[in-house]
């Protein structure tokens, strides 16, 4: 795929992790409310994302520095709603995927780190802008909130809690990457989709980055 530097974009299966999560717990981030994982499937915003999410082109594998992600939908860009881009970024309604990264690394070296998998997408919350939600796949509690990195952070230390129990040997645990890296945001080949896609022109503030040209 054009535009994805050194990194490695790859055809994957559509038959990945998608039982939903057993609880969802939103983390209290200003004024962001306990939601239900399906409450926006009724909003005129989800339905504008599940006409335009992109099914020729996902899902696709991306390798990065930190494992590698499936990326199930970019979502739909919401360009007259303020929260939902800014001067670096958009965040399209509905992106969604699946990231596997490490989680513990061993202390020795003959033993292997410990791996899990992460469904996270973003959903639309109204005027307050985009909520991040992150769960363990396949079955784990989703955490929600307005910070993708808190997001990220909580729904990693309970799968490390988890897993820890089990590990015979010591575990050292690596640092939490960036939720905007994890999520794909920083990641050229899924740059250069969401500026393609339709409404991507017409986000005020946003400073196109990769020099595809506008959709129309």
């Amino acid at each position: 795929m054009e535009g994805a530097g050194n990194i490695d974009v790859q055809p994957t299966d559509k038959s990945v992790c998608g039982q939903a999560p057993t609880a969802v717990e939103t983390i209290q981030t200003g004024h962001c409310q306990k939601r239900s994982i399906h409450d926006v499937l009724d909003s005129e915003s989800f339905k504008r994302y599940s006409t335009t999410q992109g099914y020729e082109v996902c899902p696709f594998q991306v390798h990065d520095s930190f494992g590698h992600f499936s990326m199930l939908s970019v979502g739909a860009v919401l360009p007259d709603i303020a929260g939902y881009h800014t001067a670096d970024h958009i965040f399209p309604v509905g992106l969604k995927g699946i990231r596997s990264m490490n989680i513990l690394s061993p202390t020795d070296a003959n033993d292997n780190a410990v791996s899990a998998d992460f469904v996270f997408e973003i959903r639309y919350n109204g005027s307050e802008g985009p909520l991040f939600s992150v769960h363990e796949c396949p079955d784990g509690v989703e955490y929600q909130s307005l910070d993708v990195d808190q997001a990220w952070a909580v729904a990693v230390q309970q799968a490390r809690n988890a897993r820890r129990a089990n590990v015979e040997t010591a575990s050292a645990m690596p640092a939490i990457p960036d939720g905007l890296s994890l999520i794909g945001l920083k990641c050229p080949a899924v740059l250069d989709l969401i500026e393609q896609l339709p409404g991507a022109e017409r986000c005020p503030s946003f400073r196109r980055t990769i020099g595809s040209p506008p959709s129309k």
